[in-house]
């Protein structure tokens, strides 16, 4: 399991990875938590319709993907205690691997 993420505020921008240290606290369907040293990220998923796919696994079609293609979703990145951004968006994409 692992993730990679950009977040641009404020002319910066932020690379949030496994690769770079970066560990998902929490997620799910409708929410998900990184957190890299200093900085984390929360995502909230606003609706609860995203299309399902089926994905194989050695041979069948038995991974299930949750996908929001196009969905409302809020935004908040943090350094530390400090907000740096605060997003809400209706255009935003989701997925989840069971």
């Amino acid at each position: 399991m692992g993730c990679i993420c950009s977040v641009i505020s404020d002319g910066n921008e932020y690379r949030l990875a496994t690769y770079a240290g970066a560990k998902i606290i929490e997620f799910n369907k409708n929410y998900l938590e990184l957190r890299q040293g200093n900085y984390r990220l929360t995502v909230h998923i606003m609706e609860n319709n995203p299309q399902m796919l089926f994905a194989p696994v050695k041979g069948s079609m038995n991974k299930s993907i949750h996908e929001h293609p196009s969905c409302k979703a809020s935004y908040r990145f943090y350094k530390g205690s400090t907000l740096l951004l605060n997003l809400e968006s209706d255009h935003a994409s989701f997925e989840f691997v069971e």
